[in-house]
Formats: structure tokens, sequence, C-alpha cells
């Protein structure tokens, strides 16, 4: 099996891909697998949040068994993945508090030594991939922030920290990374290939949309198979509807299209049915971003016309 990645998290230990399902292991010490779901590996760490992500987009979703405690999985562990010890374990501080990597302008404080390296580091790069120091600094955030999950014996989180710029900039030079880090693929500029940024041909979904996109997953979850609504596609357009993922204009276009075809149905069914459930048009519209209505669809329009005007 190959090693877990560690990610920090108040909920979760490590992920990872076993088989074609992700394997969680918690904090707790539980590990579970969820059927089917290791697709979701890379977007589960590109998240802000890890366990937020396995909690609306992957449980109630995939189904799941225990495996074991981590106290009972022969999982060995690489020594770079050697848990820290507990005076290493800092989240956030006053200096940078948590989430001032999340982007490149974080406004990240390191020491005039540190933010020197970096900018040699900066002025070496040639030719198209180039970044600037403020993404670095966020490179060098997250590494010392993943220090206090993880990290190899004998290591300062100074060394820690400085590797992790130096894979980033081999991915960002030669597109080439272990298949395990893609928790900075959103730094990299739009145009590099394996760039998670949004285009700017792209629109973020409205909080509306997550909103209503969450609610239809989990009512799906808590139906009965007979009762629960979806395609794989409407399915996999919630999930990306809920982590908030960009639209392409193709997709605004699906969205409009069912909406528009769907709403009066779904407006038509009550809220429940005697069981308690919520109907099967009503968990689909849900599902791609509407509790109700067509504004939606009014809304997926107005942003197709805009994109295709900026062409």
């Amino acid at each position: 099996m190959a090693p877990l990645t560690p990610v920090s998290s108040s909920n979760v230990d490590r992920v990872g891909a076993v088989d074609g399902d992700l394997r969680v292991i918690f904090n707790n010490g539980g590990v579970y697998d969820y059927k089917g779901a290791a697709r979701e590996l890379r977007y589960m760490l590109a998240a802000r949040s890890k366990g937020t992500y396995l909690h609306w987009l992957i449980k109630g979703v995939y189904p799941y068994k225990r495996v074991a405690q981590l106290a009972q999985l022969s999982d060995k562990r690489t020594k770079a993945q050697t848990p820290a010890p507990k005076r290493d374990r800092i989240k956030g501080s006053r200096r940078n508090p948590r989430g001032s990597a999340s982007t490149t302008r974080g406004g990240i404080k390191i020491d005039a030594a540190t933010e020197k390296a970096l900018r040699n580091k900066v002025d070496a790069l040639k030719g198209k991939r180039r970044v600037d120091i403020g993404t670095l600094k966020a490179v060098y955030r997250r590494g010392a922030g993943a220090f206090s999950t993880s990290h190899r014996p004998g290591m300062t989180r100074n060394q820690w920290s400085m590797g992790r710029v130096n894979a980033f900039l081999k991915l960002l030079k030669t597109g080439q990374r272990k298949k395990a880090y893609t928790t900075d693929l959103d730094l990299l500029p739009k145009s590099h290939p394996q760039s998670t940024r949004q285009s700017e041909d792209t629109v973020r979904p409205t909080p509306a949309m997550r909103r209503a996109a969450k609610w239809a997953l989990e009512q799906r979850a808590a139906a009965p198979p007979s009762k629960r609504a979806g395609t794989p596609v409407g399915i996999a357009r919630a999930r990306d509807l809920a982590a908030n993922r960009p639209l392409s204009v193709s997709t605004l276009k699906r969205i409009r299209d069912f909406v528009n075809r769907s709403a009066s149905t779904a407006d038509a069914q009550p809220a429940r049915d005697e069981q308690g459930h919520v109907p099967k048009a009503k968990q689909a519209l849900g599902l791609w971003g509407a509790r109700r209505g067509t504004e939606v669809a009014k809304w997926a329009a107005k942003q197709i016309k805009r994109l295709e005007a900026s062409k």
C-alpha cells in the first residue's frame, strides 16, 4: 500500500488511496475506507478544511467500512511521516494566524534571512515559469504548518519548509512531483497545466448554490436507496458545487438547462413525503444548485453571456 499523506486537521490525521478507495485515518486512531472515493483525494488535499470536505462531500455519498484502529493497521510510515512531537504541534500564531497561507497574498511575515533566501529563488527563475515572493512565502508557511503534523526526525521547521519550497519550484519548472504532493497546486500560475486556480473563463458558484448542493447530498444520503435521486453526473455536479469548484461556460449551460427543465416539477412536489423523505425531484434540483424556481438558471444565463462576451 502506498504511504498515506499526513494532513493538518483537527479531525483527520492522514489520507490516501487504497485500491480505488479513500482511506482516512482519524486523529482518534480510527481507520475507515470510503468505497470508490479515491478520486476525491486530490480535491480533499487541496481543500482548506479537510474535515469539512470529508463531512460534506464524502460521508453519506460513498459507502464506508471501518478497517481497524491505527494500532492494528499494518501501514509502515516513512521517516518523513513520523508524527511531530507535542512541542512542535503549533496551529498558527499571532504573527501568522491560521489561514494566512491560503492565498499568495496572505501578508505572511518571516525572518529577514529566510525572505532573502526566497527572493534569491524568485530571481533565479527564468522564462515563463515564474512566481512572485508572495507565492513562495505561502508555500513556505504551509510547510511550516505541515511540520506541526509530521516530519523527518532531526529536521528543523525551517529546513522542512524550505524543502517544500524546493519541491514546489521543481514542479513549477519541470512539472514533476510526487504523486501525493497536491497541496500547493492552487498556488501554481493559472497557465501551469497542473494548476487548480480558477481560470479567467470560469466562475465560482454562489453561496446559495453551494448550500443547495450540500443540502441535496445530505437529503439523498438520508433517504433509502429507492428514494435517492441523481445520476452519477448530477452527484458529481453537486460535489463540485459544494466544493466551490469553478464552473465553465459548458457547465453553466448544463445547469441552466437542467434547472429550467426541472424546476416546475420539483416545485410542485411537497417538501417531504409521508415517510419524511425529500422527494426525488427536489433532491435532483438541489444537486444542480437550486432549491426552487429558476433563479439559478437566470444567474447561469447571465454568467454565460458575460463570459462569452469577454472572449
